[in-house]
């Protein structure tokens, strides 16, 4: 007869793991602490040069920016409200309790006590998150001239969303319960209750980021009408406590739902996980954007199919013509069942004002950088028709006719969104405008490199470098589109004039 035994606590399961794991291991705790000392130093080092560079050559006084407190106060509010609807909507993606398979398997799915378990995890997240926040806030301080206390609202912030993102994830448990009452019933029902959680999710990323492009909208036309923006009536430290109390109740309320955490809300964001973390150490961005992709026609689930409709009468002279006029309408309505590329589009129309009103220096980069994200949000098309040669074989033509089909849109995006930014660049610095269509070249030039990137091949040279052995083509195959945009936004401060 066996006598049953306790069940161990998840401290003891996970000691007994660090004990196994630990007769594998040939690496020292000095060598550890050596290691985060020398990035430690690095990172202080290094990122306190870049503050006073990034000071110098945007012209930025010791007191701060040269903005009205009331510009600086209000755009600071817009940009907190922008990263936090950001930052709520990749952490929600994320999980943001993210168990890896083997743990989810053989430790979570044992009976061992699952709040228990997870609590380091929310440790972390909590921690990772308040650290993003204060740097955050540090950053506004260094900036605008804040009070230290943003940098501790920050902190505040950045512990409450994946807090509240963990009540949001523990609260789409019982989802896969339904899939064993019936394969397509339980399937049905489990996507149902997926697109109900993640929709006020979405929702409310949305309202953030809209809210705050338009609080920087409404400072950038007072100020261009010469009426004064008052300060934010908040004093900081008060932003301080309140978001301090906030972090502290979401931490509360995230763990008394850990233990109503299933298998399938802790997998919730495993995919999108293990799809960064194999981009990362490949250095193939295309991975992860493709699970974002897929997940994204995900939720919009079914459309309705229709006719893109016939060319005008000069293009419907040559099949050429038509199959070009055919790709654009396609193109087109692919934008229009993706918001999020013309929302961003749009947004980032008041980026090059708004660093007008703060950092008159540094216009003319800050608008290169937006009009180039702004156009690579809408390029989805060509990554798509350039990363698939079965799909390229399947719409027949050459490769040029289909690239240049899908450069349409965002061409003419940039287009529109060049000259609607111009008056920002020439009222801060006064620079001359015949480099402007050279810049919108370029920028169309650098979506485009960024958009048809090869697949990351491994096979080429090696260079032995004092930083170890490198292959250049590599690092030249990631880089591929921004350096094209570092090199334009450095030659836009270069010849823009002074302030």
């Amino acid at each position: 007869m066996t006598v049953p035994t306790a069940r161990p606590s998840a401290r003891q399961v996970r000691r007994r793991l660090r004990r196994a794991r630990s007769t594998h291991r040939d690496t020292t705790v000095a060598a550890v602490l050596t290691d985060v000392y020398v990035v430690a130093l690095a990172v202080a080092i290094y990122g306190a040069l870049a503050v006073t560079a990034i000071r110098r050559h945007l012209r930025l006084p010791e007191a701060g920016s040269p903005a009205e407190a009331g510009v600086r106060g209000w755009l600071l509010v817009a940009v907190a409200l922008v990263l936090g609807g950001l930052a709520w909507h990749g952490v929600r993606e994320l999980g943001p309790l993210y168990v890896t398979s083997a743990a989810r398997y053989w430790a979570v799915g044992t009976p061992v006590d699952r709040a228990s378990w997870l609590r380091p995890a929310l440790g972390w997240a909590a921690v990772v998150g308040a650290g993003c926040g204060a740097l955050a806030g540090a950053l506004a301080v260094l900036v605008g001239d804040a009070g230290a206390g943003l940098v501790v609202a920050g902190a505040g912030l950045g512990t409450a969303i994946p807090a509240a993102a963990v009540v949001a994830q523990a609260a789409g448990r019982g989802a896969a319960r339904g899939a064993g009452r019936g394969a397509a019933r339980g399937a049905a029902r489990g996507a149902a209750r997926g697109a109900g959680r993640g929709a006020p999710g979405r929702a409310a990323s949305a309202v953030a980021a809209g809210s705050g492009v338009a609080v920087a909208l409404a400072v950038v036309g007072l100020d261009a009408r010469g009426i004064a923006v008052p300060a934010p009536g908040v004093p900081a430290a008060w932003v301080a406590v309140l978001a301090t109390l906030l972090a502290v109740a979401a931490l509360v309320a995230a763990g008394r739902r850990l233990g109503r955490f299933d298998a399938a809300a802790l997998a919730g964001g495993a995919q999108l996980a293990d799809a960064a973390t194999v981009s990362l150490v490949l250095l193939q961005p295309a991975m992860f954007s493709d699970i974002v992709e897929i997940r994204r026609w995900r939720r919009v689930g079914s459309v309705h199919s229709g006719p893109l409709g016939p060319p005008p009468a000069p293009l419907a002279s040559r099949d050429r013509l038509r199959r070009l006029w055919t790709l654009v309408r396609a193109d087109l309505r692919r934008q229009r069942r993706r918001p999020a590329g013309p929302v961003a589009w749009a947004g980032l129309l008041v980026v090059p004002y708004a660093m007008a009103l703060v950092a008159p220096g540094g216009v003319a980069p800050a608008r290169v950088v937006a009009g180039y994200l702004a156009t690579e949000r809408l390029c989805a098309g060509l990554r798509t028709v350039c990363r698939s040669a079965a799909l390229r074989r399947l719409l027949g033509g050459s490769d040029a006719v289909l690239r240049a089909a899908h450069l349409a849109v965002p061409g003419l995006a940039l287009a529109v969104w060049w000259p609607l930014t111009l008056p920002a660049p020439l009222s801060a610095t006064g620079g001359a405008g015949w480099i402007e269509p050279v810049l919108a070249v370029g920028v169309l030039a650098a979506a485009y490199r960024s958009a048809t990137r090869r697949p990351t091949r491994y096979d080429g040279p090696a260079v032995d470098t004092p930083f170890g052995i490198i292959q250049p083509d590599l690092v030249t195959q990631v880089v591929r589109g921004p350096d094209l945009v570092a090199t334009l936004a450095l030659a836009a401060f270069m010849l823009t004039g002074s302030p």
